[in-house]
């Protein structure tokens, strides 16, 4: 499997307006499936980080501007990922999209494209998280 890199499919989402429903259909799913096979990561932590993220997003919707203090939240996001890393309860690659997502936003406008990438993320994830568990009871059952 080719890896793609998270900048690169965070910064082609954002740039290529046209493109996004084939990005998300193709580029999303195998960096979605590339991140789980990596390990060291759940949809637990995954829905945790989307929520926090979902949080700052329908706050700042609701005010109908980003702020200072969203921008102080998204910051603080990249504090809790490392966090996380440093436990090992997420893998770079989550580490690094996340990131990548959050430098992205720029106003309420790139917020909300944010927010639908990582979106897109939680729901390829929950599949593949299944999808990594029938492999290895098939693989176990030999």
């Amino acid at each position: 499997m080719v890896e793609i890199s998270p900048e690169e499919l965070v910064r082609s989402f954002f740039e290529r307006e046209t493109e996004r429903p084939q990005i998300v259909k193709d580029k999303l799913e195998k960096f979605v499936e590339q991140t789980l096979r990596r390990g060291r990561i759940t949809v637990t932590q995954i829905r945790r980080h989307y929520n926090y993220f979902l949080d700052i997003y329908q706050e700042a919707n609701a005010g109908g501007s980003f702020s200072g203090d969203h921008q102080l939240r998204l910051a603080m996001e990249k504090v809790y990922l490392m966090y996380d890393l440093s436990r090992g309860n997420i893998n770079d690659l989550f580490k690094d999209f996340v990131v990548s997502l959050i430098d992205s936003v720029k106003d309420l406008n790139t917020l909300k494209l944010a927010k639908r990438l990582f979106e897109g993320f939680v729901g390829y994830s929950k599949f593949y998280e299944e999808k990594l568990k029938q492999e290895r009871r098939s693989k176990n059952k030999r």
